[in-house]
Parts: C-alpha cells; sequence; structure tokens
C-alpha cells in the first residue's frame, strides 16, 4: 500500500471516530430507522434515554418504532410527508416510553430512497408541552376571570345606570308634583278670588239685565206722543242730540247695552265655572248619539249663519256610556261653536260623525271644520285656562278648559289636530259600557 493510500485510510478513520463520537455524545437524540417496518438502525444515547433505555443496543435491539406512537396513524402521515417532499421539520407526536409513560417529541428527519431509511433528529418536548398546556390553562382561566369580571361591571354598570335614571325618574316627578302642587295653590287661590269677582259683577249687572228691558219698553211708549211733538214742532234736541237722530239711534244703543250685559253675563258664568268646577250630577246610562243630535239641535241656528255645507254621520249600534248627558251636551255645543267660529265664509263646511273604536272599546265623536286652523305653537295649550286665541272677539279661554275637566271626570280624552288654513279636527274620546252578555 502506497503512503497516499495509507494517509487516506488514516483520515477516514478519524473523521469516523469524530463522526462517532459526535453522534453518541450529541445533546440531542440523533436516529436512524427503516422506512418499511420502523426497525431501529441506529440511535445515540440520548434517544436511547429519551425512551427509558440506558443503552443504546438494547434500545436498538428491543424498540419497534410503530408500536411507540401513541397514535399509530401518526407515523403513516409523518412518513407520507416525507416520501413526498423528502423531508420532515418540526413534526410533533405522541409517543410511549419503555415503561409506557407518553412523552412528547418533535421530529425533524430526511428521506433517503436509497436504502429507504429516515435519519434526523429528536427531541423531547414534553416539558414544553406542559407548560403550553399551563399556559393554555392558565390563559383560559384568565379569559374565563375577566369574562366574569366583565360580566359583574356590566351588572353593576346597569345596575347604576337604573339606578341614575330612576332618581331622575323620581328627581322629575318630584319637580313635576312640586309644579302640580304650586299650580294647584294658585288655581286654588284664583278660584276664590275669581268667584268673589264674578259675584261682585254679576249683581251689578243682574241690574242692567233687568232695568234695560224697562227703558227700552218705557222709550217704545214714548215713541208716539214725541213723534206727535216732531211732526207738528219739527226737530227739536233731546240731551244735546236732535230727536230724529235719537229716534234711530237710541234703540240700536239700548240693543247693544243689553247685548253687552248678557255677554258680562256668559264671562260671569264661565268664571263661575272655573271658580267652582263643579262635580258632575248623578251618573245614568246615555245613548251618546242623542246627546249629539241635541247638542246639534240647540245650535242650529249658528249651524245655519256659519256655513251652507253642514254633515253629521251617527254611527250605528254603538254601545251606551255612563255620564252626565246634560254636561256633555254642554261639551258638544262649545266644540260644535269652535267650529262655526273658525269658518271664515259660508262656503266652508263642517262634518260631524260619531263612530266605535274597537280597538279599545271607545265611543268617538269626531268634528272637522275647514276653518283658518290653529297655529301649531297654540295646539298644547288650547285646553289651558285663560288661553285663547280670539281675545278682541270677547274669548275667555275657559270654554275649553272646562269642556276637557268634564271629558276628563267622564274617563274620556279631548284632542285637536290641525294647520294653520287647512281646517281643524276635533276628536272626543269616551270609554263604553261593557256589552250585556247574550
Amino acid at each position: 500500500m502506497s503512503k497516499a493510500c495509507c494517509e487516506h485510510v488514516v483520515r477516514l478513520q478519524e473523521s469516523e471516530e469524530k463522526y462517532r463520537d459526535f453522534f453518541d455524545n450529541a445533546q440531542v437524540g440523533l436516529f436512524r430507522t427503516r422506512a418499511s417496518d420502523g426497525k431501529v438502525l441506529k440511535a445515540n444515547e440520548r434517544t436511547a434515554r429519551m425512551f427509558g433505555y440506558d443503552d443504546p443496543r438494547q434500545f436498538i435491539e428491543e424498540c419497534v418504532v410503530p408500536r411507540l406512537y401513541v397514535d399509530p396513524g401518526e407515523r403513516e402521515r409523518m412518513l407520507a410527508i416525507a416520501r413526498e417532499k423528502g423531508e420532515v421539520q418540526n413534526y410533533e407526536t405522541a409517543l410511549r416510553r419503555r415503561d409506557g409513560s407518553v412523552f412528547w417529541v418533535r421530529f425533524s428527519c430526511r428521506y433517503h430512497p436509497v436504502g429507504d431509511y429516515l435519519e434526523g433528529v429528536a427531541v423531547d418536548i414534553t416539558d414544553l408541552k406542559e407548560f403550553e398546556a399551563a399556559l393554555q390553562q392558565a390563559k383560559a382561566v384568565l379569559e374565563r376571570r375577566v369574562e366574569e369580571r366583565t360580566a359583574e361591571l356590566h351588572a353593576l354598570n346597569c345596575k347604576l345606570l337604573r339606578e341614575i335614571a330612576e332618581r331622575k325618574r323620581a328627581t322629575q316627578e318630584a319637580l313635576e308634583r312640586q309644579q302640580q302642587l304650586i299650580q294647584a295653590a294658585k288655581m286654588a287661590s284664583l278660584g276664590t278670588l275669581v268667584s268673589g269677582v264674578a259675584h261682585e259683577i254679576n249683581n251689578p249687572n243682574g241690574l242692567l239685565l233687568m232695568n234695560l228691558p224697562v227703558l227700552q219698553e218705557t222709550f217704545a211708549d214714548a215713541l208716539p206722543i214725541l213723534d206727535e211733538h216732531y211732526r207738528a214742532q219739527g226737530d227739536f234736541l233731546l240731551a244735546g242730540l236732535s230727536y230724529s237722530r235719537v229716534r234711530e239711534e237710541v234703540p240700536q244703543l239700548f240693543a247693544e247695552v243689553l247685548d253687552s250685559a248678557r255677554r258680562i253675563r256668559r264671562i260671569v258664568d264661565d268664571l263661575k265655572n272655573f271658580a267652582r268646577r263643579s262635580e258632575p250630577g248623578a251618573l245614568e246610562t246615555i245613548e251618546f248619539n242623542a246627546v249629539v243630535q241635541a247638542a246639534v239641535r240647540l245650535v242650529a241656528e249658528p249651524l245655519r249663519q256659519a256655513t251652507d255645507r253642514f254633515e253629521i254621520h251617527s254611527g250605528e249600534g254603538l254601545p251606551a256610556i255612563r255620564g252626565d248627558a246634560q254636561r256633555l251636551e254642554q261639551v258638544v255645543v262649545n266644540l260644535l261653536l269652535n267650529a262655526c267660529q273658525a269658518l271664515p265664509d259660508r262656503e266652508r263646511g263642517i262634518k260631524v260623525a260619531t263612530f266605535l273604536d274597537p280597538g279599545c272599546r271607545q265611543v268617538v265623536l269626531e268634528i272637522r271644520d275647514e276653518g283658518v286652523g290653529i297655529a301649531a305653537e297654540h295646539l298644547p295649550h288650547l285646553t289651558d285656562p285663560f288661553f285663547t286665541t280670539r281675545r278682541e272677539k270677547g274669548g275667555t279661554g275657559l270654554g275649553l278648559w272646562i269642556c276637557a275637566a268634564i271629558v276628563e271626570e267622564h274617563g274620556g280624552a279631548l284632542n285637536f289636530r290641525s294647520r294653520t288654513g287647512e281646517g281643524t279636527v276635533v276628536t272626543l274620546t269616551l270609554p263604553a259600557l261593557p256589552a250585556e252578555a247574550p
């Protein structure tokens, strides 16, 4: 053998020794297994210890790889990847030690088709897996506690919001009750004042209403004498005015004064009603259509003067209601008169209808006029005492207030819908009596 060959053999021996030393003393598991049956062909000490063996030779002799897998299908899946791609990187699986205990391994290996074997590295990652499991468990516990705490905070927040809302509502109710008490005190004081004033006005006005007709008759009886004197002597002065003028104007003056006195009486009656808010009479079972028709008859003349287009439709088979017919008639009369006063000319119409609202079992009266309408800002105040849009025409602002009070006493409601220039719809609803059992 030549010197060169000897040197080459020496280098090969040294290389093999270094490889064997590296293989045997590596800090990771190194292995070679046959792909077909899983026979261990080679393993270092680290691999043997990983599987519970002290001696690599014993591990190689006794161990059959397919039996080591907790899930036998794992080896087939890993082999399929290795044969397809030529290698497997970081493949994690659960294996069994010699004593049957389970541990986790991460494989990285290369497949050698020539010789049909796998060669690679195995790392025990059991501690890492346990740490990850503990971490996941801690995460789950933390998430659960966060969810529980979040739910608690949400419940506390909802409770706090409810308490705040309840306190706001209680405060608002207290303020409203306070305002109601203040208003009630004002209205009581005003009622006492109005009652006294109405009484003081009513006495002298009563004298006017009683004496004016006497003065009218006296003047009428004196007219023939004065006329005879006028024909015989010509025109003459009375109270600084010519008789011819007095003859024409005094009857008109009497009529105007008497009309004003009657107007004062009506205003005083409204004031007295406002001050008293008299209790309703004896309640009885009544037919609402009869009440409405009686009210229409009472205002027949104002209706004829106000419009050429008046219609009334009485609903058939309306159930009876419980109430004071006279006071409800007063309400309908007032609403009809308001409708008449809203019409600018006789071409505009008024429609009256009664019907049953089956949804809430209420008897309904609807009065539609084609009048001038009501401004939106005035609608909420129509039933306020002393509120009126006809102050310059003598309105007192008590009519609708009294109507609303009567309707409220009967358990009903009074509602208004209107637009300026398009007319007004007044809806009066009253609870119907229960139907009699057959």
